[in-house]
């Protein structure tokens, strides 16, 4: 291949010292055009690689954003299901009704300190014992 710079050298004297009978030969051109070609032809492939690997990231970040975007309809889905089902279970807790069987209570302000409280623990183990047959749990507390 030709030297270009000896090439340029040599052309720019001659343009200097204004030589109109300047002359280059064919194979010199053959080949400056040989180096053009295959300088054009390898700034095509670095920019078509470089627009290759843009569009794989590119594809590659859109994959990753359907993906997330799956995921957080799925997730939505599940927890749409867990509430409508919370949701149920509320309902059907709020529209159970307990029925407590109370002992009468007769004469209670006639009665002693002991009695009334008797009949409170009465009322109170009813009220336990409803719960329990309608498979409430009951925490108590107090003293």
């Amino acid at each position: 291949m030709t030297d270009t710079a000896k090439l340029k050298a040599t052309a720019e004297k001659a343009k200097d010292n204004f030589i109109p009978s300047f002359m280059v030969s064919t194979r010199d051109v053959i080949e400056l055009i040989a180096a053009l070609e295959a300088a054009e032809k390898r700034v095509a492939e670095l920019e078509n690689d470089e627009v290759r690997q843009r569009l794989a990231n590119a594809e590659h970040q859109l994959y990753m954003a359907e993906l997330a975007k799956n995921n957080l309809r799925a997730s939505r889905k599940a927890q749409f299901k867990k509430r409508k089902a919370a949701e149920a279970r509320i309902a059907e807790l709020e529209s159970r009704t307990l029925r407590v069987n109370m002992p009468s209570l007769r004469n209670a302000e006639m009665m002693s300190d002991l009695a009334w409280n008797s009949a409170i623990d009465h009322c109170f183990d009813a009220f336990i014992k409803a719960t329990d047959e309608a498979g409430i749990n009951l925490e108590t507390g107090g003293e």
